[in-house]
């Protein structure tokens, strides 16, 4: 330290950072062979946590970008639909789709894509072989080569529409089935209403597998699938949605709650004609509920005049109220017919009903209403769906204020939002045997469907970091115990700078600084090696990594080295070097100056030299 050095001091005597850091830089450099094998061990260290945490960062993104998001998406819409109630009767579909996808576009600003999805399981017959896959709709605008790793075939023969039903599969299930580009594949399949389906598939693409998972799709043009499955064009399994700028599944929940907020359903009906004696009135046909509780309700809020309206619960009759059998002239036992054109097709939708009961709506049912039971109303309702009453002023629609409200029949049932994957299983196994009548209609999150994937990516990633962090505090120790033989090596050096006049503290932070330089110094170097190694590894193809080719992309190790977690890896080295080489530092500061200038350093003389200065009131 020069006579500069001295003056670089602030009022208090204390050394400026600009001073340290000099000092310490011009040590390092004096000491250059010293600072490089020091050097060396840390940025080892530093480039082990740097490929750890890439890796674990990879197979995380695997999990939920590569086989979650790829799988359902952040956010899936699906429903279960019984017409009758009946245990046989359950469909996974709902009939309106365009419904459900004006709710997300309207309340998801920051959508990415969405889809509709249809799979379905069956077994697949090739040349000689047999094998179990999933059915996959492929939508045609979706059919691209940016995310289709086609080895062969033409994208284009499965939108020309030149060859009967045109599949894509991968090169696993290629292998299993023993076919060919253009081969045909045959497989039986059940369509929504039970029947079984004999069809043939042409193969047109093979592609490139990233997992064992890919491998069991085949990819079906998605109105090829729908025929066969007996649905239209406007039903759909589910939706699923992808949004923009999601780092962490829990970003996705509030999303998912807002879509669910959105579709409250509304009451379901049809404004047609009814038609009796020759005579035809405009007229709204409702569903009334009739679980004990729903029944009780609507009973008790109007007056009946004829017949028995707790009949509604176990015959095939309906009711009508008194404005409209006074219109068409119709009393219990009559017969009446009602027709409405469906929402889509336009066609006219027509069925004869047997009237056994009429009523009074009182002030709650002030236009001509058909009252159907559930189980005589949503098998109509769903074959042939209405357009919704709601918009149509004519029509009689009962507000959430009116206290027939709960009565009626909903055009779907929002199931509860669940948080973790337990509970959205117990919710999926309850929706799957309950024996509803109408359509339950579910909104999940990635969070709690693939909780158990993420919880594996999770502790995957804790595995790897304790790991890494054992080797490196391991690599620490030896850091540690190089720095003290260092201070220990370097007394004479620091009886010298305390003889003219450098402070306890200047000391202990000149130490500091020059080990808190060096490391982040070598951490940088270290992330670079990190770097390098990550993309040499990254670069081998395993021919057949079998079971491990879920934790590879293209049967490559697949790393993903963030900003963040190589900040966090510089940061962490950093602060464990600054502690280890703080206490250090610290007793080399307490040295007593000739003890130092003697090359001798102990506990004892450090305590006695610090009581003089204190009696003395030099501190």
């Amino acid at each position: 330290m020069n006579g500069n050095d001295i003056k670089n001091k602030d009022n208090k005597g204390k050394m400026g950072l600009k001073t340290i850091l000099g000092l310490a830089t011009r040590n390092l450099l004096r000491h250059k062979m010293r600072s490089i094998l020091i050097g060396i061990v840390i940025a080892f260290g530093v480039m082990i946590l740097v490929v750890a945490n890439s890796f674990t960062e990879g197979l995380k993104d695997i999990v939920i970008n590569k086989i979650i998001v790829n799988w359902m998406g952040h956010i899936n819409i699906s429903a279960i639909e019984r017409g009758s109630g009946a245990i046989n009767d359950k469909k996974m579909i709902f009939r309106d789709k365009e419904l459900i996808i004006a709710s997300i576009e309207t309340n998801l600003p920051n959508i990415d894509f969405f889809r509709e999805g249809l799979e379905t399981f069956t077994i697949f017959v090739g040349n000689g072989k047999t094998s179990l896959g999933i059915m996959i709709g492929l939508e045609k605008e979706h059919a691209e080569p940016e995310w289709m790793n086609f080895i062969e075939g033409d994208i284009g023969d499965f939108t020309n529409g030149k060859y009967e039903n045109p599949c894509i599969l991968y090169e696993g299930m290629k292998r299993d089935l023993n076919v060919k580009i253009y081969d045909t594949i045959k497989l039986r399949t059940q369509t929504i209403y039970g029947k079984v389906q004999s069809a043939k598939l042409t193969v047109v693409g093979i592609m490139k597998s990233a997992s064992t998972f890919q491998d069991m799709g085949i990819f079906l043009e998605m109105g090829s699938l729908k025929n066969m499955l007996e649905m239209k064009e406007y039903e759909a399994q589910s939706l699923v949605v992808v949004l923009k700028g999601i780092n962490n599944p829990m970003e996705v929940i509030p999303w998912a709650d807002k879509i669910h907020e959105s579709l409250k359903p509304g009451v379901a009906g049809m404004y047609g004609k009814a038609s009796a004696n020759g005579k035809t009135v405009p007229a709204t046909q409702l569903g009334v509920m009739t679980n004990a509780g729903e029944l009780a309700l609507f009973i008790s809020n109007v007056a009946p005049v004829s017949g028995n309206l707790s009949l509604l619960s176990n015959t095939n009759g309906i009711a009508v109220n008194t404005i409209l059998a006074k219109a068409l002239g119709i009393n219990t036992g009559s017969y009446l017919t009602f027709s409405y054109t469906t929402k889509f097709g336009n066609t006219l939708a027509k069925h004869s009903y047997k009237v056994i009961a009429v009523f009074d709506g009182i002030t709650n049912i002030d236009k001509p209403v058909v009252i159907l039971p559930n189980t005589l109303f949503y098998p109509v309702y769903f074959d042939y769906l209405p357009k919704e009453i709601k918009a149509v002023s004519n029509a009689y629609y009962p507000g959430d204020k009116n206290p027939l409200y709960s009565a009626f029949a909903k055009e779907w049932t929002l199931v509860q939002r669940t948080q973790t994957s337990e509970e959205f299983n117990k919710k999926m196994q309850k929706m799957n045997k309950l024996r509803f009548k109408g359509m339950l209609l579910n909104v999940s999150s990635m969070y709690e469907t693939s909780k158990m994937f993420l919880d594996i990516a999770d502790a995957l990633n804790m595995v790897g970091f304790i790991a890494v962090m054992i080797l490196f505090f391991i690599i620490l120790v030896g850091v540690g115990n190089t720095l003290r033989m260092t201070i220990r090596e370097r007394t004479r050096e620091i009886g010298t700078i305390r003889a003219i006049g450098m402070k306890q503290k200047d000391v202990r932070r000149l130490f500091t600084w020059e080990t808190t330089l060096l490391a982040f110094f070598a951490s940088v170097g270290g992330v670079a090696l990190g770097l390098i190694v990550i993309f040499l590894l990254g670069m081998i193809t395993f021919k057949n990594p079998g079971d491990f080719s879920v934790l590879m992309v293209n049967k490559q190790i697949h790393f993903m080295p963030t900003f963040v977690s190589i900040l966090n890896s510089i940061l962490t080295i950093v602060g464990l070097t600054f502690l280890t080489s703080y206490f250090p530092a610290r007793r080399a500061a307490k040295m007593l100056p000739t003890d130092a200038l003697r090359g001798i350093m102990t506990k004892s003389t450090a305590k006695d030299y610090q009581r003089i200065r204190r009696i003395g009131g030099l501190e």
